[in-house]
């Protein structure tokens, strides 16, 4: 496999720098979501998914000017079917390690979520909510991070330290920008991204990690929101 180059790498966290910097300095989740009349969770998400397709479309124009392409980044091959299976199965292998991380969480008193009360992502009410969760959750967020960072961190870690190392570092990386939530999610995301990140390293494409993020999402942005809400 071709070696991609590194010096692009703080560009992974555009996405999260530029949605911190927007609440913060710009305009806050709230006031978004009154303009655009959805819930300030899911105004937060679209600053973030626009921060990260800019991040995107960053890195991709900075390696197409030194004549690598999308499949530089993982977007190749097929969708196989031990890929499926193993998409499906790590999706529910994270989904039981939820209670095992957060019973631990709670056992050493590492706060899951700085705000108690959070215990979802999304609040979605309306269905322009709805609308929004599916199509920035489910089909934007998977996209914009595998691309992100198993397409393009994880692959330059990988080339250059080997497994462990990238696999840490990468891990590590996906866990902290989480941290906006809570200490506790932050050990959960770094557990979590292992599965995605061995489908990559496994399959040399993204299109398995893309379909159990998606999955993930899903329960996490479908699922938990609607069983709360009763």
């Amino acid at each position: 496999m071709e070696r991609l180059p590194a010096r692009y790498l703080p560009l992974t966290l555009f996405g999260f720098a530029g949605a911190f910097l927007t609440r913060v300095a710009i305009l806050r989740p709230q006031q978004l979501a009154s303009i655009l009349h959805l819930d300030p969770t899911i105004a937060s998400l679209l600053v973030y998914v626009v921060w990260s397709a800019a991040g995107v479309a960053l890195i991709v124009w900075l390696l197409s000017r030194e004549g690598f392409t999308w499949k530089h980044l993982g977007w190749t091959g097929r969708m196989s079917l031990s890929g499926t299976v193993a998409a499906v199965t790590f999706t529910l292998l994270a989904i039981i390690l939820w209670l095992p991380v957060k019973s631990f969480t709670d056992m050493v008193g590492i706060p899951y979520y700085w705000d108690p009360s959070r215990r979802h992502f999304m609040n979605p009410h309306s269905p322009q909510d709805w609308v929004m969760v599916f199509v920035l959750g489910v089909l934007c967020v998977p996209a914009l991070e595998e691309t992100l960072f198993r397409g393009y961190l994880l692959s330059v870690l990988y080339q250059q330290g080997g497994a462990f190392f990238g696999l840490l570092v990468h891990n590590l990386v996906f866990a902290a920008i989480h941290g906006y939530y809570g200490a506790g999610l932050m050990v959960y995301i770094f557990v979590w991204a292992l599965f995605p990140a061995w489908l990559f390293l496994k399959y040399r494409s993204l299109y398995p990690c893309l379909l159990m993020h998606a999955l993930n999402n899903v329960f996490v942005d479908v699922v938990v929101p609607v069983f709360l809400s009763r």
